[in-house]
Formats: structure tokens, C-alpha cells, sequence
């Protein structure tokens, strides 16, 4: 009897199970179905981020903001922890007079760089509003990280500078420092003996403070110097300080000059805005790439000879550079002394790179350095939108009062170009390229000036010996003027123009490529040469 009740109660328990199965099949059909293919995917898939090992996923973490890092301990149990392992920490806050949100902000950095058990951090970069009564604060982050050998720091102070403490110019481990309105405060010497990258930006420091933090860098290979107020003297001596950048130098007054001596320096970068009355470039023997885009504005016309003095004593001591590159500036600098007769610097350069607008009155500029430069054989046309006259007189259009006229209002580019001669027997390689938001096919700046860019092409291949390769890069996005397909238009009255050229020459192409690339064309010239007799010299 006991084993018949026991076989019943096991009958009556599958019938119970399986009415249940069938209940959940068809009263629940719809549960079944809203588990989209994605979701099953993931059931199935593994976790495969996570069986990474913890080496690999700390890398991934360091690549990250530390907030961002900070939030993925609540992913997982064994992701709790990995966060407080990086060795590369960002604290970016764009906060600005907010106590409430600048002191979360001091509080979420305070309390994470307590967590952070990392026994080396490689890189420590921390932006924030700078606040006083933050002081105790951002000296023990600082002294936390110097402890752990920190080998690339970046501090930028929004609004307000942040004076260095005495402790922080020795440092053994520091390979790379940029600092952003901060104060240098020396009472003893410098000593970053590691320290290979310098980089200041808007930072108070004078001539005596550079020359004491030069000396403590032994092994420095690139320093950095952006709208730094205060330096007018740079005495590199160091064999190994190879690269400087000068941008927007600012004197303490409008004749301030920027003396630099680098008998040693290998790459010169001077840009943006230039406020004084001189560069005087002393002892540049090892030097073979200067980029020289600043300018300095002539806001009345008797200011024209400064600007014309500086510009010809800065070419004077750059001319022996295989890799020069010129901004605006220059080129209307070159362009007065061209048409005053004046002479110009004979050049060095194989390659060479100008900044220009290509409005006819920059043309003489242009003519004058290329028949300054026998030895070129690549040259660069970046052709710049916004039209700048740093020197009133050579535009017409400013000269309403008494003052230099250099060029006349009748003056014709393409003319002038044409009469040129210049020697360009070893120019192998030409590219053109547009800046944004022109008008390729119009072919006009912002100011409605026209670009004498094709004729400045036209010109090139009437003069050249042997030429490979032509690289025209138009405008990337349509003229919000046209209706029409810039590029297309621009390509097709180009390649117009050039086929025309060369007929004209009598010298076409053997094989004419048209290489088309993702904002431009290649034309390529494989067997572009023309008669040495009938090469205008």
C-alpha cells in the first residue's frame, strides 16, 4: 500500500509539473518574446572585458577621466577596486566662482587622491579654477604625487595664478612639465635634472627666474614658451635644448625686444601676435627648421619700417635653413622690399612653406623668394581666408592720410608675375592648399579678394625644369555664397588652365594622372620636362 500511495503522489506531481509547463507556455507567451536578440546575445556571450587580466584593464582605466574611472567601481565586485591602480590621473573641472561646485570639486579630488594606492604615478594633470583657501589643499595633491615619483605634470589655473611652492623646483623624475598661470618664486636653484619638456603658458617669470630653470634642466630637449610677460633674453647653452616656441610674445612695453642666442638650437617656432620693436636672433649656426608666422601690426604707416627692419634682420639669420615656413607678415615685408629694389637674403631652404592669401599685392613677395631660393625643391602655398594687413602701406585702400605708398592702385599680379624670370631647376614637388569657408570657384578671401592662386600655378610651371608632382587642395566644404559644387568647379577650370599651360609650352605631358583624393586632386607628371634651352632663366 505504502509503495502504491508513493507511485500515485510521483504520477499526480508530473501532471501537476507539466499542466504548470503548459500553463507557462501558453498563458506567457509574450515573456518569451520580448527578450530581444541583443539581450540574448548577451546571456550567451561572457563577460570578455572582464577576463582581461587586471594589468590590461588598469591601462584602459588610465586612459580615462578620473571621474569617469572613479564610477567604474560599481560595475562589478572586481571592478570595485581597480580604479585606485592608475598611474595616470585628469581632474578637469570648468568651474569659475562657484563656491559650491568649485569645493564638491576640491572634495571629489581630495578624497580620491587619499584612495589612490598606485605606488607610481606617470602622469598628474589638473585643471581648475584657482581659490586661495584652497592652498593646504592643492600643496599636499602636489606633494602627494611628487612622492610618487610623478614623471609628467600639467597645472592649469583658470582666472587667478597659482604661486609654486619652494619644494616644488626639485624634482629627480619629472620628464615632462606644463604649467598654466602659475608664479615662479626662486630663492634657491633649480633642479630638474630628468625634466626632457617645458612648456609655460601665461606665466609670471623674468629674464634672471628663465636663465636659473634653464640651468637646472641639463637634459632639456624642448621648452615652450606661450604669452609669457617678462622675457625679453634667452641664452640656451645647453647642446641638448634642441626645439624652442615663441607664441605671442608680449613685452612689458610696446619697444620691448626678444633676444634669443641658441648656438645649439635646431628648430625655432616663433607665432601669433608679436608685441615690440625687435627679434634679434643671435648665433643660430645649427638651426634647420624655422617657422615664423607671427606678426607684428603696424597700426599707423610710419610704423612700416620697424615692422620692414624686424622682418629683414629675423630672414637674415634664418637663411641657412633647409626647412623654412613663413607667415603673412613676411610676406608682405618681402613684398615692399621687392618693389623698393631693396635686396633680400639669399635662402638655403630645400623646402619651403608660405602662408599667404595669394591677393596680387603679397605676389612680389612671393616672386622675390622664390628667385631668392635656387635650391628649392618642394614648396608648400597654404592659402590663408582671413586678410590681414600688418603693414598699411602696401594697401591702398588704408593710405587716406600722408604715408608710403608702395604699391599703386593700378597694380596688375598677374602682369608682374609674367615678367619675372626665376631659376627653379630643381622644384620637384608643388602643392596648393585652400583654407576653410572660401570660395574655391569664385576663388575670393572673406574680404572679397580675389586669389591669384592660378596664376601663381601658371607662373610655377612656365619656370620649372623638372616637376613630379602637383598637389591642389581645394576649399573642404561648399562657399555658403554658392549654389554650386566648389570643388568641382574649382578642379575642372584648373585642370583647364594647366592642360592650356602646357600645350601653350609645347611640352605635354607624356602620361597626365588625375589622382583623386578625399579634398583634392594629385596631378601627377611622369615625364614633365622641359628643354633646358627653353627654361626661362
Amino acid at each position: 500500500m505504502g509503495r502504491r500511495r508513493g507511485r500515485d503522489r510521483a504520477i499526480g506531481e508530473e501532471n501537476v509539473s507539466s499542466s504548470d509547463s503548459d500553463n507557462i507556455g501558453f498563458q506567457e507567451p509574450s515573456r518569451k518574446r520580448e527578450k530581444t536578440r541583443g539581450q540574448e546575445d548577451r546571456e550567451e556571450s561572457p563577460d570578455l572585458i572582464s577576463e582581461l587580466p587586471d594589468a590590461i584593464l588598469i591601462e584602459i582605466l588610465s586612459l580615462l577621466p578620473m571621474k569617469d574611472a572613479v564610477r567604474t567601481g560599481a560595475l562589478c565586485t572586481r571592478w570595485k577596486y581597480l580604479w585606485t591602480l592608475v598611474d595616470n590621473i585628469t581632474f578637469y573641472s570648468d568651474v569659475t566662482k562657484r563656491c559650491r561646485e568649485l569645493k564638491r570639486f576640491t572634495s571629489f579630488v581630495d578624497r580620491t587622491l587619499k584612495q589612490c594606492s598606485s605606488p607610481k604615478i606617470k602622469k598628474f594633470s589638473l585643471r581648475m579654477c584657482y581659490d586661495y583657501r584652497a592652498d593646504r589643499l592643492i600643496e599636499e595633491w602636489l606633494q602627494n604625487v611628487w612622492r610618487k615619483n610623478v614623471e609628467c605634470l600639467k597645472l592649469e589655473w583658470v582666472e587667478f595664478e597659482y604661486c609654486l611652492p619652494l619644494w616644488f623646483y626639485n624634482s629627480l623624475s619629472l620628464e615632462q612639465l606644463e604649467l598654466t598661470c602659475c608664479k615662479f618664486m626662486l630663492l634657491g636653484q633649480v633642479s630638474w635634472f630628468s625634466l626632457k619638456s617645458l612648456s609655460l603658458t601665461s606665466v609670471l617669470i623674468d629674464d634672471y627666474e628663465i636663465a636659473k630653470v634653464l640651468s637646472g634642466c641639463p637634459v632639456l630637449d624642448t621648452l615652450i614658451l606661450n604669452a609669457v610677460i617678462s622675457i625679453s633674453r634667452l641664452n640656451i647653452t645647453s647642446p641638448n635644448l634642441k626645439k624652442l616656441t615663441v607664441i605671442d610674445f608680449r613685452g612689458d612695453t610696446d619697444d620691448a625686444l626678444l633676444e634669443i642666442n641658441a648656438p645649439w638650437l635646431q628648430e625655432l617656432e616663433i607665432l601669433g601676435e608679436f608685441v615690440g620693436t625687435e627679434c634679434r636672433l643671435i648665433a643660430m649656426s645649427s638651426l634647420v627648421y624655422a617657422k615664423l608666422t607671427f606678426a607684428r601690426f603696424a597700426h599707423e604707416c610710419f610704423e612700416d619700417a620697424l615692422s620692414l627692419d624686424l622682418a629683414t634682420k629675423v630672414l637674415e639669420k634664418v637663411h641657412h635653413v633647409e626647412d623654412l615656413v613663413l607667415g603673412p607678415f613676411f610676406i608682405q615685408a618681402l613684398s615692399i622690399l621687392k618693389v623698393l629694389a631693396r635686396p633680400s637674403p639669399l635662402f638655403k631652404c630645400k623646402q619651403l612653406t608660405v602662408q599667404s592669401t595669394l591677393w596680387e599685392n603679397e605676389l612680389p613677395g612671393i616672386a622675390g623668394l622664390l628667385q631668392s631660393s635656387p635650391d628649392l625643391e618642394k614648396l608648400v602655398i597654404e592659402v590663408v581666408n582671413s586678410v590681414q594687413f600688418f603693414l598699411p602701406g602696401i594697401f591702398d585702400e588704408f593710405q587716406d592720410f600722408n604715408g608710403p605708398k608702395y604699391l599703386s592702385r593700378y597694380f596688375n599680379g598677374e602682369d608682374y608675375l609674367n615678367l619675372q624670370k626665376v631659376d627653379l631647376r630643381h622644384l620637384r614637388d608643388v602643392k596648393v592648399v585652400h583654407g576653410r569657408d572660401s570660395c574655391s570657384c569664385k576663388r575670393i578671401t572673406n574680404k572679397n579678394i580675389k586669389c591669384f592662386d592660378f596664376e601663381l600655378v601658371a607662373y610655377l610651371l612656365k619656370n620649372v625644369c623638372v616637376l613630379e608632382t602637383l598637389v591642389i587642395t581645394p576649399s573642404r566644404d561648399n562657399h555658403t555664397k554658392c549654389s554650386t559644387n566648389c570643388r568641382l568647379k574649382y578642379i575642372s577650370s584648373l585642370s583647364q588652365k594647366l592642360l592650356f599651360i602646357c600645350l601653350k609650352e609645347g611640352s605635354e605631358p607624356a602620361e597626365w594622372e588625375f589622382k583623386k583624393r578625399e579634398f583634392g586632386f594629385v596631378f601627377r607628371f611622369t615625364d614633365f620636362s622641359l628643354d633646358q634651352a627653353t627654361c626661362k632663366q
